[in-house]
């Protein structure tokens, strides 16, 4: 039985207020997956995989992945 959106989007919502907010964590998603019907994607700082490893490979039964992203580098502005 494939994952529905609902099902996805309340277990992301239970991943955000677990986790609060660490610095190393971006951000949970909710993102179609073929096989799954929804499945979240948790992003977390480049380097910072293994915070986030209790949540695979599944939370509540909905599929997890772990994407680490690279920190954005603050733009310098046009005035300096």
């Amino acid at each position: 039985m494939k994952t529905s959106f609902q099902k996805a989007e309340r277990a992301a919502q239970r991943i955000a207020s677990k986790l609060g907010n660490p610095s190393w964590f971006l951000g949970v998603g909710v993102d179609v997956d073929a096989r799954e019907g929804f499945a979240l994607s948790i992003r977390v700082a480049s380097g910072s995989a293994e915070h986030a490893e209790g949540f695979t490979p599944r939370f509540d039964g909905v599929r997890v992945r772990i994407v680490e992203r690279q920190m954005a580098k603050p733009r310098k502005s046009a005035a300096s």
